[in-house]
């Protein structure tokens, strides 16, 4: 965990990124479901944000320790 968030840390703008990047989409993404189900809104998308921030931190983690295990490419 502590690495996780190390890496959260050292690398911001490709880590920041994929995160925030639900703000500018999500719009879109309403949108989209709304097709199927109208019943859905701006309001109850709130909580993907939450979602993505919470599972970014051991996903992160299981990421690095798979690089560690496998290597990396350049």
């Amino acid at each position: 965990m502590l690495g996780s968030f190390l890496v959260y840390l050292v690398r911001p703008t490709q880590v920041l990124g994929s995160v925030y990047i639900w703000g500018n989409i999500s719009t879109y993404v309403t949108s989209y479901l709304r097709l199927s189900d109208p019943t859905i809104t701006q309001e109850s998308m709130f909580a993907v944000f939450a979602i993505i921030v919470v599972a970014k931190i051991p996903v992160t983690y299981l990421g690095a320790r798979a690089c560690v295990r496998f290597g990396t490419q350049p």
